[in-house]
C-alpha cells in the first residue's frame, strides 16, 4: 500500500477487502446451495452479499472521506444484484 495513504483510510479499505473475501466465501456457498437445488440457502447467501457491499461504502461514509474505490464498489453492487436477481427469481429447482 502507498506508504502516503492515511491511516484511517488504510484502515477502511482493509475492511473493504475483509468484505470483498466475506463476498467470495458467501459466492462459493451460494454455488454449494445451487448444487444441492436448496432455495433458501441461496438467497441468505446472495442476499447477504448485498450488506456485504453496502458495508465498504458505508465505512467511507462514517469517516466523511470519499471513497477511492466508489466506482469499484458501484459495479460490484450491481453485479451482486443481478446475481440475487438471477438466483433468486430466474433459478427454478
Amino acid at each position: 500500500m502507498d506508504l502516503t495513504t492515511p491511516k484511517n483510510v488504510v484502515l477502511i479499505l482493509q475492511k473493504c477487502i475483509d468484505v470483498y473475501n466475506n463476498i467470495l466465501n458467501s459466492d462459493k456457498k451460494s454455488l454449494e446451495a445451487i448444487s444441492i437445488r436448496n432455495l433458501v440457502h441461496l438467497s441468505i447467501e446472495l442476499g447477504a452479499n448485498v450488506e456485504n457491499v453496502l458495508s465498504c461504502d458505508n465505512a467511507f461514509k462514517q469517516a466523511k472521506l470519499e471513497s477511492p474505490i466508489k466506482k469499484m464498489d458501484a459495479m460490484l453492487a450491481k453485479i451482486v444484484s443481478n446475481t440475487l436477481t438471477i438466483g433468486v427469481d430466474m433459478v427454478h429447482f
